[in-house]
């Protein structure tokens, strides 16, 4: 029993998270993952057209309608209504498209659905759409072969 007990650090941070749950209002402001899951829609609206934006035209990004899958755990099966930017990865294809997304410099994760890549601004921190966006031009461009 001694390999799976809770260590003096393990508690400290678990009462430090539970401490933060008296008050909603901050928890949904300091734990990322609770901030993600309750972002209104509004705001993931205003991400999503950022974000569309900071892709350029060559991957001729759409704001669309879509949904976050909220992922297992206490979670499982659960949908999030969402805005995503869907993009046309032209000649290189969907998967080659998030596949260089995936492996280049920051490391963007992507779904692919209906031949296109989608993007859930809903993951990305707001500090970071330009430097996706960057990612996502530079991906494309590597792809004129």
């Amino acid at each position: 029993a001694r390999a799976v007990r809770a260590d003096k650090l393990t508690l400290a941070g678990l009462a430090a998270t539970l401490r933060l749950y008296e008050d909603p209002a901050a928890a949904r402001r300091d734990i990322p993952v609770l901030a993600m899951l309750t972002m209104p829609p509004g705001e993931l609206s205003r991400r999503a057209e950022l974000l569309a934006g900071a892709c350029g035209p060559p991957g001729n990004p759409r704001v669309e309608r879509g949904v976050s899958a909220a992922g297992g755990g206490a979670f499982p099966g659960t949908d999030l209504p969402t805005t995503l930017v869907s993009l046309d990865a032209g000649l290189v294809g969907a998967d080659e498209l998030a596949r260089r997304l995936r492996l280049g410099q920051p490391a963007v994760l992507a779904r692919v659905a209906g031949g296109r890549v989608l993007l859930d601004p809903r993951t990305l921190p707001p500090d970071s759409l330009a430097e996706v966006g960057a990612a996502v031009a530079r991906a494309l461009a590597s792809g004129d072969d």
